[in-house]
């Protein structure tokens, strides 16, 4: 009897052995898999920003190509004369132009962006805003397009009058204005 009872401890100690080690395997197998998961999300991740990356490169060959081939062509905005067709077409009220721009962003797409403010004290501020977008839109041979006012502040100066100040963004398609660049 002693035998037997000697030989089933042993069988019950080797069970709860096997079990725990079962248990562990199971433990390390899940472990494992949640690491291979973050693996496989990192790597993931990094192809899409490498892909990104190499799209990017992608369409600034593209764009600095069209330039080259735009500078080839020998077309090109002159930007001075673009003023001056800026200056023309803003309104003006008793021979003064109802807005002073700022400053002239251009861009090599033909869009433009003013930074601009009314007159001091003028009478119908965002009458004359809405005057220089209606102008634009309506420019001598459609030169100026797609005109819009994205964002208009109000402020006051120092002697009390109402100045708005508004950035004005439209597109140039007034076309190339030089044929050829100077060497």
């Amino acid at each position: 009897m002693k035998k037997t009872s000697f030989i089933f401890i042993l069988g019950i100690i080797a069970v709860l052995a096997i079990g725990s080690y079962t248990g562990y395997l199971f433990y390390t197998r899940a472990s494992v898999t949640a690491d291979l998961k973050k693996a496989d999300k990192v790597s993931t991740d990094y192809k899409e920003k490498v892909l990104d990356f190499e799209n990017k490169r992608v369409i600034d060959a593209i764009t600095a190509k069209k330039v080259v081939n735009d500078l080839k062509l020998g077309g090109f905005v002159k930007w001075s004369q673009v003023i001056k067709n800026i200056r023309n077409t803003i309104p003006k009220r008793s021979g003064e132009p109802l807005i002073e721009v700022l400053t002239y962003s251009g861009s090599f797409g033909s869009d433009i962006s003013m930074n601009a403010k009314t007159k001091p004290g003028a009478e119908d501020s965002y009458g004359d805003v809405a005057e220089v977008i209606k102008a634009f839109d309506e420019s001598e041979n459609g030169m100026f397009q797609n005109t819009f006012v994205p964002s208009i502040s109000s402020n006051v100066t120092d002697k009390g009058q109402d100045v708005l100040t508004f950035l004005v963004s439209t597109k140039y398609v007034g076309g190339v204005v030089s044929d050829s660049i100077s060497r």
